[in-house]
């Protein structure tokens, strides 16, 4: 299966009116009546408590869930008649726990899907290379180690190496980016999509409320507020 998605000089998100519901009972409202647009290369900050449905969002730009109620738009698609794999592949996550498979190497880890889109061994391997250093690792020191050799927050520089190894022209999402380590800035966590691909990429950055405050995010970025 080809799984290469292209490029859309249009809207990268859209929500329009997206409601969930858990198991579909009107009372049990996780969100409700969603409605936004996201550019192409602009960052939105996701803002809320633990239990807000900052994460559920991202399931349902992703399709994972199916919203209840409304429509969410991709690249002007539905999410419903994307294929899953071209859209899921198409973008960078990375969650709150780094995600890292404990059997590969962090080389391994961060060119899995360059592998899974057929990247040639020597482009992969520059490329692993590449990442590690934009994240302040160095790639002689750390390619060949396994995530259980790492600490707390070398794994989530991993995991956010992995999420923008491919070069994803869909979202880059990352959970709770802040907390990744002190070397890293927010700000400078917000910036990697941008710095690492060749075109425009967006970004949601999900962190919580109390984690964002005491960050340095720019403040030129939009938020969406999500309350419990």
């Amino acid at each position: 299966m080809n799984t290469k998605t292209e490029l859309s000089p249009k809207n990268m998100i859209e929500f329009r009116g997206v409601s969930f519901h858990i198991n579909d009972i009107l009372a049990r409202a996780i969100v409700s009546g969603i409605s936004l647009e996201i550019p192409q290369g602009e960052t939105l900050v996701l803002l809320g408590r633990s239990g807000s449905g900052k994460t559920t969002l991202l399931k349902l730009m992703n399709g994972m869930l199916l919203p209840t109620k409304g429509e969410i738009f991709v690249q002007d698609r539905s999410t419903t008649v994307w294929d899953p794999i071209r859209l899921r592949r198409g973008i960078g996550y990375v969650i709150q726990d780094a995600g890292l498979f404990p059997h590969f190497t962090v080389a391994e880890n961060i060119g899995l899907v360059p592998s899974l889109e057929s990247w040639d061994a020597s482009r992969t391997a520059a490329r692993v290379d590449e990442m590690l250093q934009l994240v302040g690792l160095a790639p002689r020191e750390f390619s060949h180690r396994r995530p259980r050799e790492l600490s707390g927050g070398q794994r989530q520089r991993v995991g956010v190496a992995r999420a923008l190894a491919a070069e994803a022209p869909l979202p880059a999402v990352l959970g709770r980016p802040s907390s990744l380590s002190p070397t890293i800035s927010a700000k400078r966590c917000f910036s990697l999509p941008v710095s690492c691909c060749s075109k425009p990429a967006t970004s949601l950055p999900a962190p919580r409320r109390r984690t964002f405050f005491a960050s340095s995010t720019p403040k030129s970025a939009p938020s969406l507020h999500l309350s419990p």
